[in-house]
């Protein structure tokens, strides 16, 4: 039932986080498929929520598997080049995401996730369409760097 179909993807990308690499570079290419071959049996708001649960769950994850940041980041990767998703798409579901909106961006998490999709889509398609596709985002990378707490002095 397509109501489920954003559950399916959150719990196929947080089980991808215990998975070989190999794996999860097939799980990229099957959301890809399943979002662009007809019949069309994922739209990029099902997506969107499957994401939302996962970002949610982040940090949750990390303790089984530590590499979830760096799957979770690939996988988004795979879909920003498929032209599924946009960087800035992909930039403020982070930003708004974790236990509490911004708790990604202050735990450091934020950033370890974006670095590894910018590196992927780096990696997919080479310098000249990650600078493109970045540039166009008007995503600012700094903007994702945890906050430095300066010390207090008691």
């Amino acid at each position: 039932a397509p109501l489920f179909h954003s559950t399916m993807v959150s719990l196929w990308m947080l089980d991808s986080f215990v998975r070989k690499d190999v794996e999860v570079d097939l799980l990229g290419n099957l959301l890809t498929h399943l979002c662009k071959s007809e019949p069309f049996l994922l739209n990029r708001g099902q997506l969107t929520e499957g994401l939302q649960y996962v970002l949610f769950s982040l940090e949750d994850a990390i303790v089984d598997a530590p590499k979830a940041p760096e799957f979770l980041g690939r996988i988004l990767a795979k879909l920003v080049v498929e032209g599924i998703f946009f960087i800035q798409d992909i930039a403020r579901a982070i930003k708004d995401g974790g236990t509490e909106p911004g708790s990604l961006l202050e735990n450091g998490r934020a950033i370890e996730v974006l670095g590894t999709v910018l590196e992927d889509i780096k990696r997919l398609k080479g310098e000249p369409v990650l600078s493109a596709l970045y540039s166009k985002s008007g995503v600012h990378l700094e903007s994702f760097m945890p906050k430095k707490r300066g010390d207090f002095e008691g």
